[in-house]
Formats: structure tokens, C-alpha cells, sequence
């Protein structure tokens, strides 16, 4: 039965979707941009549902919690985030303020890194980065949207 897209429950779904038919499509013909879709994701899994309380539930979680080995350890290059709130407060900020970089313009999620900076205003430095390989942020986009697909109302 699908969700209504103005839910958080229903937006991921969507999203979800978009995804995996982009990927489908790059499989079948190297047609689509893999890389950009997952970043396009990150709004639908992050951005909305942080705006819309759909994560308040498990803001207190640790992110080691979450089904992700080594997260966020192995990526944190600058600050810290050791619970969801935390981190997806983070990658919120650089998702909606355009502080991604891309390691190459690669379609391909073996051969490109994506780096996500934060910080606290405008006129302050960057106090907190992330550079996440394409197959583990494509790895994080499915564990987040499970975890909140078999938690949200």
C-alpha cells in the first residue's frame, strides 16, 4: 500500500524508487547519473524528514547503532557526530547549503568520493567533514531509509 508523499514515510518510498530505477537504468545502457541521483536522494532521506520531525525518534540513537560498520569513524575527516541527531544535523546542513564536492565526475560509485562540509554560520570556517566513498554513501542512503521505513508511524 503506498504512502502518501507528503509523509516522511511516503517521500522515502519515492525516493527509493527514483534511485533504484536510475541505478537500473545506468546497469542496463551506462545511461543516468548514479552519483547525482544518490545525492538528490539525500534530500528526500535527510533533508525532508529532519524538516518534517519524521527523525525525532531516533535523534538519541549512537551511529553505531544503525547497522553501519565503522560509522562514523572511518569517515569523519574534521569534528565529530556520534549520535543520528548529531550527524544528520551535519549532513543536513551540507546537503541543503551545497557543501558537497566530488572527487571526479565519474557516473560510476566505485570511482568517486564525495566529501560534505558543515559549519556553524556563514562567517566561521568549517568545523566538520565527512568524505564518504560512492558505494558506502549508497550503502548509508539503504540502511538510513530501512531504519526509518520500520520506524516512522
Amino acid at each position: 500500500m503506498a504512502v502518501n508523499r507528503g509523509t516522511v514515510g511516503g517521500f522515502i518510498q519515492r525516493t527509493r524508487t527514483n534511485l533504484e530505477l536510475i541505478e537500473e537504468r545506468y546497469a542496463r545502457d551506462s545511461k543516468g547519473h548514479v552519483v547525482t541521483q544518490l545525492v538528490n536522494s539525500l534530500l528526500g532521506i535527510v533533508v525532508y524528514p529532519w524538516e518534517h520531525q519524521g527523525l525525532d525518534h531516533l535523534k538519541a540513537r549512537q551511529m553505531s547503532t544503525i547497522g553501519l560498520e565503522g560509522w562514523p569513524d572511518e569517515i569523519m575527516k574534521l569534528g565529530e557526530a556520534n549520535t543520528v541527531e548529531e550527524f544528520i544535523h551535519h549532513m543536513r546542513n551540507a546537503v541543503a547549503h551545497g557543501r558537497i564536492t566530488f572527487s571526479s565526475d565519474s557516473r560510476d560509485l566505485e570511482e568517486v568520493t564525495l566529501t560534505f562540509e558543515d559549519r556553524k554560520d556563514r562567517s566561521k570556517d568549517i568545523d566538520w567533514r565527512v568524505c564518504i566513498h560512492g558505494r558506502h554513501l549508497r550503502q548509508f542512503c539503504t540502511r538510513w531509509m530501512d531504519l526509518i521505513e520500520n520506524t516512522v508511524d
